[in-house]
């Protein structure tokens, strides 16, 4: 039945069915092109040598939007009418493009509810949470508000809340655990607002929504999967270096995190600690690198592997429209006039009887006269 509806709907709207089979074309061949792009990437950051964290989750983001606008930007391609004829590799019926449109729609639909129910659960958290009054605080602890951050922040305890968690968008907030306000040292508590604070300072509440609406869209595109996988350990480590740098204390701030992670990890269950498997992977990679004395010692962000970068997207765009497309859609439309340029041409049926009435006519006076001949005596 909902083959029909899909049936019925792209035979009585065309631009419904252009629409699916342009989108869905653009994708499948985007995922090779997003691919090369992210191959190139990593050679350009294993040229470049050791760069600090924040450049790589810069050239990384970047990959990213890249990856996404690789597919949807198609220039004209200027090349020979037999090149322009030429098929793709792979030739897939045209009828199947609404068919794997409208299940990307669905998926998609799913994904994005997801994250409109994370955004949920944060407004509903600044609601059961309990403001802190910074005037309270110890005065080392203000100085992360007034100096650090960069943003009006609001402090919130949370008894709900397992970890340190800093959100909020327009109205930037830093939530703590009240177990860590109980259970941490002033230095530890310390190394947590600060990297919290880092976040907002480096908008990392802005950077992690889109990457998270971005992959609800491209669910598809495994390049996607990867690329925010390492953004989210570039930019836990980008804060990493940013407390480092502004406390000059790497081993106290790596006992600040394993502290944290074993009290954490210790109010979980079973199940949540065979799910936190992931994280404390990355705990470890992060504490792994706050400990390396070669590691880069600058923060800031080294533009020109940005734009080395960004060039080497538009070099793959360009050279993209010369190579033939792996994946393209067979056109129903024109499945009848090649079958009907290869048959036969069958004389019409006026002609055929217009023929014969004059070979009837010609032959007519002949069969009169032999008539009369063979009547004679």
């Amino acid at each position: 039945m909902p083959s029909l509806v899909l049936q019925n709907l792209a035979a009585q709207n065309p631009g419904v069915q252009n629409l699916a089979q342009g989108f869905t074309e653009r994708m499948l061949n985007g995922v090779l092109e997003s691919a090369a792009l992210a191959v190139v990437a990593c050679l350009l950051m294993k040229a470049l040598g050791r760069k600090s964290s924040g450049t790589r989750f810069a050239v990384w983001f970047v990959v990213l939007l890249s990856t996404i606008a690789l597919p949807l930007m198609e220039f004209p391609r200027h090349s020979s009418p037999v090149a322009e004829q030429a098929p793709a590799a792979i030739l897939i019926p045209g009828s199947w493009a609404i068919y794997l449109f409208s299940i990307w729609g669905v998926i998609a639909a799913g994904f994005l509810s997801r994250v409109a129910l994370g955004l949920g659960q944060i407004r509903s958290l600044r609601q059961n949470c309990t403001l802190l009054d910074t005037a309270s605080m110890d005065p080392a602890l203000q100085s992360v508000v007034t100096a650090f951050c960069g943003r009006p922040v609001a402090f919130y305890v949370s008894e709900i809340l397992r970890v340190p968690m800093a959100t909020g968008f327009f109205r930037p907030m830093i939530v703590i655990p009240s177990w860590a306000l109980r259970e941490l040292s002033l230095e530890d508590l310390k190394g947590v607002l600060f990297h919290e604070a880092a976040h907002l300072r480096r908008w990392d509440d802005w950077t992690n929504l889109a990457q998270k609406v971005l992959r609800a869209v491209f669910f598809f595109h495994p390049v996607v999967w990867w690329v925010e996988s390492k953004l989210a350990l570039e930019r836990e480590m980008a804060c990493d270096d940013m407390v480092v740098a502004a406390t000059s204390s790497p081993r106290a701030y790596a006992a600040c995190l394993i502290a944290v992670a074993e009290k954490n990890l210790g109010r979980r269950g079973l199940a949540l600690a065979q799910a936190a498997v992931h994280r404390m992977r990355h705990t470890s990679l992060r504490i792994r690198g706050i400990l390396d004395r070669n590691r880069p010692i600058g923060v800031k962000v080294w533009k020109p592997a940005v734009g080395m970068t960004l060039a080497s997207a538009v070099v793959c765009m360009a050279s993209m429209q010369a190579v033939p497309k792996l994946i393209g859609f067979r056109s129903s439309a024109s499945e009848p006039d090649a079958v009907a340029s290869t048959t036969t041409p069958v004389p019409s049926l006026d002609a055929d009887a217009n023929l014969y009435l004059k070979k009837a006519k010609l032959s007519l006076p002949a069969t009169r006269a032999r008539a009369k001949s063979n009547s004679k005596p």
